[in-house]
């Protein structure tokens, strides 16, 4: 216990009770005129009967007076009626004019509060109902007004029953058809659950109990993880074979925190396949320290192709026709979401890395070619002119930096000097000789090269012609320049000079030739010499000649046909950068690269210029990926409602079921528009009684011009209203049920007679049933959840008490008398009130605030704890309000449930001969509770703050228990839930706010027999 005098008073302080509020000095018979009773006035007469003379028969004055009429053992018959008579007398006065002049110092206490200050009793106050009104399919929306009466059946006494709407409401044919959540789990890294059905058991659709069909409207930690992340749809992603390495460059703000490796590892790919997504696959990331972040996944030749994408293969909402790569964070522990949900992309491009395309479109001058097989690319000749043509639209597509063509000759020569030695050719043969003239056109722009065909030291090796390279051109000192001059010739002046650079050369009059066209998707190869089959013809017959003369000459060896073994392609392209957060039109309508957000229940493209366009929206700058600023959202879907239209939505919830130490917020609501949220202010939101949703009530909302039907990021064909905290989600009460069209009536009562047996008992659901004054579009009216809200007219002694704490605390909160009684006066289901001056929660010496600790009415049992009984939040934040209006406006105050500190024994028992030990040891537990917390059993009880219990105490009440024998090792431990208990020898609360209450289970120990 704190040493302080200040603190000890506020620990021992009791606070103030219901049954403790009325003074016994305004009751209205603390002191009564006559305050004789029939026994005192029989007993009074009885004690004067001796000395009053009695005169009886024959005028003889009888012995002891009256005395024998008051023994009524001794008194003749004849003499009992007169004493009936005054019996009779007795309790008439009594009645009488005893009961009318006891009533006058009653009647001037009333008099004086309600004739003289206007004091007058509360009246009853009818009670409350929701009616869900449903109108004929395809009627307009009807007006209900407050004199369209509802009718509820009949009383007790034959009487009809009326309720009436409390404020005009618009009733059209909208309904709740789907109802989600989500919710954003702190303790698990920032996860992202989702409940695709939010009013079931697990979020997926499982049936709730039917005894208690409650679900948390912002979610829970055992839902589902969601998929949350983002995606790019560019055409630049088909890419049907072969190893496949996509980079994603992202430029990227507030990055400078994060790991790059986690980065990467947080993320898992999926890409359209043909008949499916594929994947996941694992990502790599590299980030600079200027914010450009590479994320790239790799795919091996034997994964399917990357196809574009179908809603019907692949579901989901993305509206595009490319494929599509998407980026989801891995579910689990790993980097924490609010991390990666603070990058905001400001630019984005892909690039592609393709090796091993070998299902290629081959054609030569003869016809088709077969890639399966060997084949002849520049026909059974291989002249100069020849063509070989190599298509591949999934490359030529592209913007390409690179294109690369591995050939796998057959039957090639390892050094064709040694082939042709014989051969009088005219120019040096050799492995570079051969040469052809490529062109091809890509996206960008057409190329135009001229390309040596053979390895230089070895054709028979795989050789890899760089069609296109990010390297420097070739010198002019390389095989072939003057043909790659020529190639490049666009001009007069620059064919002009290329034939220059080439008579420089020796060579043959068919390099100086124009380059060919080039055909759309194909390379197009054109042989720059042929492989000397004509000379072979021609120098041969020549050599067999010659032979004749010179038999040492040797033969010419045949020329080489080029047949290819094998052919792959191989490329890399990219995409141009696009802005993703601009403003600019043409930027958004750049479909290189188009960006989306991946969220729980659909997908969206995201662009600062769609931002922009939404008057809305803040900010313009795109997130990596959807950003959850709340912990919950409670997402409801209506059907038949279009913009501007209104709607009452019935949100009835199981009263109590919110954690009452948790701090309630108001949700924000907010309407979809074009997949962008918009805030509803007060002309969205007109009427909301709910408190914060901690109670059943209607929400009416005003649909605003910019919402729409048709979205992505939630399913289509829905206007959707999204609740949403930034609390915990346990700060709100479980759902019962949302409903549209509802309608929130009041009894109309017939007289305050008939108000005392109607609000006996609340109205039970299904009671109101029809319209009595009739609507013609109207098909049903249902009550769905029996009524509330309702109290009979104020009793005397509760007027005396309400007036009397009145002229006290004048409707101010200053001392802590005022606080306690105007709580206990505005909220009857609230037992107790400790107000503690200059605290806050877990200080006890901060001027300027106050602390307000509350005990429930012990009488409901619906506790869900029933041995530390809380007072729901709803309440809570009503006595918060209540009490801010009537505070001085520099004070802070805060209003919160007892601090329970336990109590828990620690021993060993030995009970008599004869008591089964584990069965008695549970009977001392029940025991110990029901003394150390009497008041969880019997309500008459009184549960309050301070007092003390010693370790003896309860010593002595075991010992005492007729199945003990004897307790040894006896502790008593003592500390707050969450906490570490403390042996101690007597228990007292270690703060003001503390209750002593009995823990849940004690330790009882089985006692070893000497």
């Amino acid at each position: 216990m704190a040493d302080d005098p200040t603190l000890r008073n506020a620990i021992a302080r009791p606070g103030q009770s219901q049954p403790e509020r009325l003074p016994k000095e305004l009751g209205g018979h603390f002191v009564d005129v006559d305050e004789r009773t029939p026994a005192s006035l029989l007993g009074y007469a009885r004690s004067l009967a001796g000395t009053i003379p009695f005169i009886g028969p024959g005028n003889q004055e009888q012995t002891g007076g009256w005395t024998a009429f008051f023994d009524q053992q001794a008194v003749p018959e004849q003499t009992k009626a007169p004493m009936a008579l005054y019996d009779a007398f007795l309790h008439l006065y009594d009645r009488g004019p005893r009961a009318a002049i006891n009533r006058l110092t009653g009647a001037h206490l009333d008099f004086f509060y309600q004739r003289v200050l206007g004091f007058r009793p509360r009246p009853a106050r009818p009670d409350l109902a929701h009616a869900v009104i449903t109108l004929k399919k395809g009627s307009p929306a009807v007006r209900v007004l407050p004199w369209h009466l509802l009718a509820a059946g009949k009383d007790a006494t034959g009487a009809d029953r009326f309720y009436a709407p409390t404020t005009a409401v618009i009733v059209n044919t909208s309904r709740v058809a789907s109802v989600r959540s989500v919710f954003v789990d702190q303790a698990s890294n920032g996860q992202v659950r989702f409940a695709p059905v939010a009013n079931s058991s697990d979020g997926l659709g499982g049936p709730l109990p039917e005894e208690a069909p409650q679900w948390r409207p912002f979610g829970h930690r055992e839902l589902p993880a969601a998929d949350i992340g983002f995606a790019i749809a560019s055409p630049i992603l088909r890419l049907k074979e072969g190893t496949r390495r996509i980079t994603v460059t992202l430029t990227v703000d507030n990055a400078a925190a994060l790991n790059a490796s986690a980065l990467g590892r947080a993320f898992e790919a999926f890409l359209t396949g043909e008949k499916q997504w594929l994947g996941p696959y694992a990502v790599a990331a590299t980030l600079s320290s200027s914010g450009v972040l590479e994320l790239r996944i790799e795919l091996t030749g034997s994964e399917p192709a990357v196809a574009d994408y179908h809603v019907k293969t692949h579901a989901h909402a993305y509206t595009t026709d490319a494929p599509v790569l998407q980026l989801l964070l891995r579910p689990g522990p790993g980097l924490d979401y609010g991390e990666v949900s603070r990058l905001r992309v400001q630019k984005a491009r892909l690039s592609v890395d393709v090796a091993g395309v070998a299902s290629l479109t081959l054609e030569s001058d003869a016809g088709t070619l077969d890639p399966k097989k060997a084949f002849l690319p520049f026909g059974p000749e291989a002249a100069a002119g020849s063509r070989f043509l190599i298509g591949c639209d999934e490359a030529l597509s592209k913007s390409l930096s690179r294109l690369d063509l591995t050939l796998q000759w057959k039957g090639a020569p390892v050094a064709f000097a040694t082939q042709y030695a014989e051969y009088s050719a005219g120019f040096t043969v050799n492995n570079s000789a051969f040469v052809a003239s490529a062109v091809f056109k890509d996206r960008a722009s057409e190329h135009s090269s001229v390309e040596t065909l053979f390895d230089p030291s070895d054709a028979t090796r795989p050789f890899v012609v760089q069609l296109l390279s990010n390297a420097a051109p070739p010198s002019p000192k390389a095989t072939g320049f003057y043909v790659y001059a020529l190639s490049r010739a666009r001009t007069a002046w620059g064919r002009l000079l290329a034939q220059k650079m080439v008579l420089r050369h020796p060579t043959s009059q068919s390099f100086l030739q124009q380059p060919p066209e080039a055909r759309p998707g194909f390379v197009s190869l054109v042989l720059a010499r042929g492989f000397l089959h004509q000379a072979y013809r021609q120098q041969s017959v020549a050599r067999i000649v010659d032979r004749l003369s010179n038999s040492k000459l040797p033969l010419l060896q045949e020329p080489y046909t080029p047949t290819l073994q094998s052919l792959a392609l191989s490329y890399t392209a990219q995409t141009a950068e696009v802005a993703v957060s601009s403003t600019s039109a043409d930027d958004f309508a750049q479909f290189d690269v188009q960006f989306f957000h991946v969220g729980p229940f659909g997908q969206m493209r995201d662009h600062g210029h769609q931002r922009a366009a939404m008057a809305f929206v803040t900010d313009t700058q795109v997130p990596l990926v959807p950003v959850y600023e709340q912990r919950g959202e409670l997402l409801v879907g209506l059907t038949e409602l279009a913009a501007g239209d209104s709607v009452s939505v019935l949100c009835q919830v199981a009263e109590g079921s919110a954690n009452p130490d948790v701090p309630a917020q108001p949700p924000q609501w907010f309407v979809l528009c074009d997949n962008y949220w918009k805030r509803l202010g007060a002309e969205g939101v007109v009427r909301d009684t709910t408190n914060r949703l901690l109670a059943s009530g209607v929400v009416t909302f005003v649909i605003p011009a910019e919402a729409t039907v048709e979205n992505t990021i939630m399913p289509p064909g829905y206007i959707w209203l999204k609740a949403a905290t930034s609390q915990d989600p346990e700060s709100t009460s479980k759902m019962v049920d949302v409903a549209a069209n509802a309608v929130e009536v009041q009894w109309v009562m017939a007289s305050e007679a008939a108000a005392a047996a109607h609000l006996a008992t609340a109205l039970p659901a299904g009671s109101i049933v029809k319209l009595s004054t009739p609507i013609p579009q109207v098909v049903k009216v249902t009550q769905p959840f029996a009524s509330f809200g309702g109290s009979p007219r104020e009793d005397e002694n509760g007027l005396r008490t309400r007036a009397a704490e009145r002229l006290r605390h004048r409707d101010r909160a200053i001392t802590p008398w005022d606080y306690e009684r105007i709580v206990l006066d505005a909220f009857p289901s609230v037992h107790r009130v400790k107000c503690i001056p200059h605290a806050r929660p877990g200080a006890w010496m901060t001027p300027g605030h106050t602390l307000i600790v509350v005990v429930p009415d012990l009488r409901n049992r619906n506790a869900p704890d029933p041995l530390r009984p809380k007072v729901d939040a709803d309440t809570i934040v009503r006595i918060t309000d209540l009490l801010r209006a009537r505070m001085p406006g520099q004070a802070r105050i805060a209003v919160k449930n007892p601090v329970y500190q336990r109590l828990r024994v620690s021993c060993k028992v030995r009970f008599h001969t004869g008591y089964e030990f584990n069965f008695y040891r549970g009977e001392t537990v029940r025991a110990l509770i029901r003394m150390l917390s009497p008041w969880a059993f019997d309500a008459s009880r009184p549960l309050t703050f301070g007092g003390r219990v010693y370790r003896s105490t309860l010593l002595n009440f075991i010992e005492e228990l007729p199945f003990v024998d004897y307790v040894t090792d006896f502790t008593l431990l003592t500390g707050v839930d969450g906490g570490t208990l403390t042996a101690v020898e007597y228990a007292e609360p270690q703060t003001p706010d503390a209750i002593l209450v009995s823990d849940r289970m004690h330790e009882i120990g089985e006692a070893v027999s000497t």
